[in-house]
């Protein structure tokens, strides 16, 4: 059975590859192995959204750099990176190329995924890239298989493509916050995650009560307070109020009768939402 059918219905992909897949030690990118990683994805691509997201632009660097070793330090890391960038979608692109499959780099952080306005952009970058039909090639330096799996999932909540779990969307930046809203936001994502639960919703913690409920109608539950009263939101609309104190459980108290109503549903099955890791060698 090839790998096509082997996905069966998934029709929206992220493959995350590490460092050891597109790298080899000394000689930086392998045209070899990055052929292959593009002909494996060219053959899955008909009738599905893939992003990639590789690591590799410090080894690349390191080696064209004719270092001695990898860079330790910030700078010395950054200019690896800036070099070796290059390099590797020089590789990217002639290997696609062969395959006729055009691609983009998108080059994202983690600020772009906290602050709400950079997200906005790098989401809809993303989107654009995929109506065009080009394979967006995120690239991200190297860290802990963790963060990896985060940066990935991340990606195909901008995307909205993952639809199991619950996507937690916060806005720090108003000039109105009047409450700790990073910690609050922080307090409802260790509650949330303590739950378990893997309904297909969004959830909004807002720090206006003035803007909350208009910045969060695409949610479909929120939260939003100031000058020690918070407002519970739900499609846009409040629904009631309750102490700022007692945000966090009332927040998570409707979330839960949501489920138990059946207003938050499973993720379906033939959505096909899939994030595959390839891990390092």
């Amino acid at each position: 059975m090839n790998a096509a059918r082997r996905l069966g219905r998934v029709r929206r992909l992220v493959v995350k590859v590490g460092s050891g897949l597109v790298t080899t030690p000394g000689a930086g990118a392998a045209p070899e192995r990055i052929e292959t990683l593009a002909a494996d994805i060219a053959s899955i691509r008909e009738g599905r959204r893939i992003v990639l997201v590789t690591s590799g632009a410090i080894a690349s660097g390191t080696a064209r750099l004719k270092l001695p070793e990898r860079p330790r330090s910030i700078p010395e890391k950054q200019a690896a990176a800036a070099v070796g960038q290059s390099v590797l979608m020089w590789q990217y692109e002639a290997a696609f190329g062969r395959h006729q499959v055009q691609v983009g780099q998108v080059l994202l952080t983690a600020q772009d995924i906290s602050d709400r306005a950079r997200y906005l952009n790098a989401k809809n970058t993303l989107l654009a890239l995929l109506k065009f039909d080009v394979l967006p090639i995120v690239n991200e330096n190297d860290t802990v298989a963790v963060e990896e799996i985060k940066v990935g999932f991340e990606i195909l909540k901008a995307l909205e493509l993952r639809e199991r779990g619950l996507n937690i969307i916060a806005c720090p930046s108003c000039g109105r916050v009047e409450i700790d809203l990073m910690g609050l936001t922080k307090e409802v994502e260790r509650r949330l995650a303590a739950l378990g639960l893997k309904k297909a919703m969004n959830v909004a913690v807002m720090g206006c009560a003035v803007n909350g409920p208009g910045e969060a109608r695409g949610a479909d539950i929120g939260i939003a307070g100031g000058n020690g009263v918070g407002i519970l939101i739900k499609k846009g609309q409040i629904i009631r109020k309750v102490k700022e104190a007692e945000m966090a459980d009332a927040l998570v108290e409707e979330l839960l009768k949501m489920v138990e109503s059946g207003e938050a549903e499973d993720a379906s099955p033939g959505a096909g939402n899939l994030l595959t890791i390839l891990p390092k060698e």
